[in-house]
């Protein structure tokens, strides 16, 4: 089990604990999330959804649950690719052969039209894949190679590392359905969910 990753309230620092431990079951892990959104305070560090998001000993829909929480509570739009990078602390979780950008499709919702689009694919698992979009304005030489090394932590030209992120749109990695898919906008316009079918 992990610490107590704040100076939190018990109960709060218990709802984390469970969460934190990877033997807990969904169960009880679905219902202290559901009573961490009630109380509607982020007072965990970043880095204790980073943990989880990198740690093989969760499940694949744990890790990527992680990754909702942390950019839902923790990204704040205007930050930049090394912010984001350093929030992200070396995440397991992308990896550079699933690196989309718009170009192969349609844009996500949520971004202005003259945006930039960086796609991570959030833990490949066979034939699904939901993706983090990252939406920008400042279109770069050779960019996605850098804000990819930028995310991962890795060295890479400090004028990718300062872009400015807009936005980030996550495809929701528990589906309803397979005929519908969850998005989460966070935006410096809206922190929204939209449905799409």
């Amino acid at each position: 089990m992990h610490e107590n990753p704040t100076s939190l309230p018990a109960s709060t620092a218990t709802i984390l604990n469970v969460i934190a431990d990877p033997n807990s079951t969904t169960q009880s892990v679905a219902h202290a999330l559901e009573v961490l959104h009630e109380s509607q305070a982020t007072n965990e560090y970043a880095a204790f959804w980073a943990a989880i998001a990198n740690d093989p000993r969760f499940d694949i829909k744990r890790r990527r649950i992680a990754v909702l929480e942390l950019f839902t509570r923790h990204f704040k739009p205007g930050m930049t690719f090394q912010d984001i990078g350093l929030m992200l602390e070396h995440p397991t979780w992308a990896d550079r052969r699933y690196c989309l950008s718009a170009d192969f499709g349609a844009p996500p919702p949520g971004g202005g039209s003259d945006d930039e689009w960086l796609g991570v694919c959030l833990l490949f698992d066979h034939h699904d894949c939901p993706v983090v979009w990252f939406s920008y304005t400042r279109k770069v030489e050779g960019d996605m190679r850098g804000i990819f090394d930028c995310l991962k932590g890795e060295p890479s030209d400090p004028v990718v590392c300062d872009l400015r992120v807009t936005g980030i749109t996550l495809e929701e990695p528990l589906y309803s359905s397979i005929h519908e898919v969850q998005w989460h906008i966070i935006s410096a316009r809206t922190n929204y969910i939209l449905k799409e079918r």
